[in-house]
């Protein structure tokens, strides 16, 4: 193959160790370049019964892959959007080693049409928060929504390198 008959011309003209390492460096670049992004889409229900969507976009980079697992971003989207506004934006930051977890708020993106038929789903219900934005409940589904990342990933995510990100309501 062609392969082998540069091999062994790099051999001859530049040394064993040299072409070992060129190969080395093109296998890494090339398993750099395949790295993907996977995401997962799943519902949640929360303990007090409300249904939403969660999105999460993780880094699969094998090479860089930290022993410790990926830090994660929470993402919250602005208001009257979903989970995945900025969807090119949480790309990005897989790509560049973030697990990036976003959900649909409260009375928002598919937590509304979706989940018609639970009438916790009802951003109206002053007793459930609603789609308050600094409320109690707001707080405890950001918490829910993180357990359920780690619970759903497991070491592949570092729990003790987190940031939250947002804009407008989040």
């Amino acid at each position: 193959s062609s392969l082998k008959v540069t091999s062994m011309f790099c051999k001859q003209f530049f040394g064993t160790r040299v072409v070992s390492l060129i190969f080395f460096l093109g296998s890494a670049a090339m398993a750099f370049s395949q790295s993907s992004i996977h995401t997962i889409d799943e519902p949640i229900t929360f303990r007090d019964g409300y249904e939403t969507m969660v999105k999460i976009w993780i880094p699969t980079d094998p090479i860089n892959h930290p022993s410790e697992g990926w830090p994660a971003m929470l993402v919250i989207h602005g208001h009257g959007g979903s989970r995945n506004q900025g969807s090119e934006f949480h790309e990005v930051y897989a790509e560049r080693g973030y697990i990036v977890v976003s959900y649909d708020v409260r009375g928002q993106g598919d937590a509304i049409s979706r989940f018609t038929d639970n009438p916790l789903n009802n951003p109206c219900n002053a007793i459930h928060g609603g789609a308050s934005k600094a409320g109690a409940s707001a707080k405890m589904d950001m918490a829910e929504v993180l357990h359920f990342a780690k619970f759903t990933l497991g070491k592949a995510m570092d729990f003790s390198r987190l940031g939250v990100r947002g804009k407008a309501q989040g």
